[in-house]
């Protein structure tokens, strides 16, 4: 499987709403209103390298306190061995979250504005965007995120 495989073979959002990255138009996570801007970023397994935990948990503090002045939610990316603590940050340009990816050494992260969602990979000479829907995954219960 490769790195692109796994992006779009994944949930992603807040533990009680889920999405997942799609070719089509589905129901929209909640937090995903019309016209408001909102990015998933994680600080973990920089380089979709597994690290140890005491380096991951040090990452995501790290960024916690870089977008604590954010608008944000508790999030989580992936499942299974690969599931890893993420923040979706609202109102957030793609500018910034491609920042963010970068400095925190993130491979890609996903950039929304409404229900549109594009994964961006986050290269140190370029970025490139493949556009999706972010369809809410069946499976997700449905009700308020929690703003941190």
């Amino acid at each position: 499987m490769t790195l692109r495989d796994a992006f779009l073979d994944t949930r992603y959002g807040t533990a009680k709403e889920r999405f997942r990255l799609s070719p089509t138009r589905g129901p929209a996570p909640s937090w995903g209103s019309a016209g408001h801007s909102w990015a998933v970023v994680t600080a973990r397994n920089p380089g979709a390298q597994a690290q140890p935990e005491p380096a991951n948990e040090a990452a995501h503090r790290r960024l916690g306190d870089r977008t604590a002045h954010l608008q944000r939610l508790s999030a989580i990316n992936g499942e299974g061995d690969w599931q890893e603590e993420a923040l979706l940050l609202l109102e957030l340009s793609l500018l910034q979250a491609v920042q963010l990816g970068r400095e925190f050494g993130q491979a890609a992260v996903l950039f929304g504005a409404g229900g549109r969602a594009a994964l961006v990979w986050c290269g140190p000479g370029s970025v490139r965007v493949e556009r999706f829907w972010a369809v809410v995954h069946p499976d997700a219960a449905h009700s308020s995120p929690c703003i941190l």
